[in-house]
């Protein structure tokens, strides 16, 4: 059973905290730049572990396979510095379907944007919606992948895509089976998604499997960002895209509950969830807290 607790710290304009676990976890703040070429010139990895009890898609995110999923947060912008809001992704599959959900934080639901009404409507991707995309590259072979993307009232896009010497291609006309629920709250909006491995072409992933993975968010209002998990350089390219590694939970992993304006200097706050069989101790610049 995982632990968590809420840490906090103090972060400057343009800092990052960048947040590592081997043995034990450390935090080390980084400018943007820095931290922004070390996020493209390695891979993230995400670690999904099985469960026994699959979520009922429902948005609620309240379900037990979800308070033990890896943590996969720490969104980047395009330009370099944490995403503000922050998104939080999660992992997890049974023996016949593949299970994510998201929680995105947002200070102005008011403004969130959801014109598009039909799937595969461009206006997803090209207009004025916010969305939430994923990038699943099943065989890892680096160039082909699948492309999923949803905005907060449930329309969905998808497509089978292939990146090459002449850039992105991409086919509308696959439509796998997947299903997908979203609800707007007061200050987030959140996603839960079913996807069953046949709609994929492929079975349950045996224990060590690797997938490429990106994860992307966008916003519209109240000021545009476009925001990814893994691959800020190209987030369409799969060759930055980072690994989902099936069959093991991570030790450690953190999302990003609030942080400051990038101007001043402001509180930023962390949850760290530990499947370690021990206490550990978070420190590092500006931050502190023990968790079990």
């Amino acid at each position: 059973m995982y632990r968590q607790r809420s840490v906090r710290g103090i972060a400057g304009a343009g800092v990052l905290i960048a947040l590592t676990a081997i043995v034990g976890l450390e935090a080390v703040a980084e400018s943007s730049s820095s931290a922004m070429r070390a996020r493209t010139s390695q891979e993230m990895v995400l670690r999904a572990g099985p469960t026994g009890s699959p979520p009922v898609i429902d948005a609620d995110l309240g379900d037990a396979c979800w308070r033990d999923a890896t943590l996969a947060s720490g969104y980047i912008s395009l330009d370099g510095d944490w995403a503000r809001p922050q998104t939080t992704g999660f992992v997890t599959y049974d023996d016949t379907c593949l299970y994510l959900a998201f929680h995105c934080h947002e200070r102005a639901v008011d403004k969130i944007s959801a014109t598009a009404k039909s799937e595969d409507e461009a206006g997803i991707l090209l207009g004025d919606d916010d969305h939430l995309g994923f990038f699943l590259d099943t065989n890892h072979d680096r160039a082909s992948y699948y492309r999923f993307a949803l905005n907060s009232k449930g329309v969905v896009y998808e497509a089978a895509c292939e990146y090459g010497a002449r850039g992105l291609s991409s086919d509308k006309s696959w439509n796998p089976e997947w299903e997908v629920k979203t609800a707007v709250g007061a200050k987030h909006w959140t996603a839960e998604i079913r996807i069953p491995f046949a709609s994929l072409g492929v079975g349950k992933p045996e224990p060590g499997t690797i997938w490429g993975v990106n994860l992307i968010r966008t916003r519209r209002a109240p000021e545009e960002e476009h925001s990814t998990w893994a691959g800020v350089a190209d987030r369409y390219q799969p060759k930055a895209f980072g690994r989902l590694v099936f069959g093991k939970l991570a030790d450690v992993s953190y999302s990003i509950l609030s942080m400051g304006s990038r101007k001043t200097d402001y509180e930023f706050r962390l949850r760290l969830r530990n499947a370690m069989n021990r206490k550990m101790r978070a420190c590092g610049p500006a931050l502190s807290g023990r968790f079990r």
